[in-house]
């Protein structure tokens, strides 16, 4: 490759850059200028999830709640999954959560909840909602472990 073309495509990729960088600035900016009602609350009980549950069937409540957890940002998928599930749901609530709902516990697939997690993963990474489920199911999986969480029980 010649050098002019060599400086032209490095000129190209930074001018390419800036734009993105630009683009992240203007979506902080749109993120920090929310107002307060926009903060979304994390479920510490059953009774706070069924009301998220019951927020999210309006369709509106439920765009507005996708966009701001699309913002919530991570380095990969499951980085990102477990970010958007602290946001919604303390350890506590998760430990009594599984994708299927074996072992006395109540299943997360089931729930309304789990369209909006992989339709915020997936407007924030390409993913599909197969890699979206896995990063949920191991999020869950761990959550008796982190603090707050019920610890497991022993046999």
């Amino acid at each position: 490759m010649s050098e002019a073309k060599f400086q032209k495509k490095v000129l190209h990729l930074l001018a390419e850059m800036r734009n993105d960088i630009s683009d992240l600035k203007g979506r902080r900016r749109q993120n920090e200028a929310g107002d307060d009602d926009d903060l979304i609350s994390q479920s510490q009980t059953l009774d706070d999830f069924s009301v998220l549950e019951n927020s999210i069937r309006s369709p509106e409540e439920r765009r507005h709640l996708i966009q701001k957890l699309s913002l919530v940002g991570g380095i990969n998928v499951k980085d990102n999954v477990k970010r958007i599930l602290e946001k919604l749901m303390s350890n506590e609530l998760m430990s009594k959560f599984n994708m299927k709902g074996n072992r006395q516990k109540m299943a997360f697939e089931k729930t309304g909840l789990i369209k909006v997690v992989q339709a915020s993963a997936m407007k924030t990474f390409a993913t599909t909602e197969q890699d979206v489920n896995v990063a949920v199911a191991g999020c869950l999986k761990y959550a008796p472990d982190r603090r707050g969480g019920t610890g497991r029980v022993k046999c």
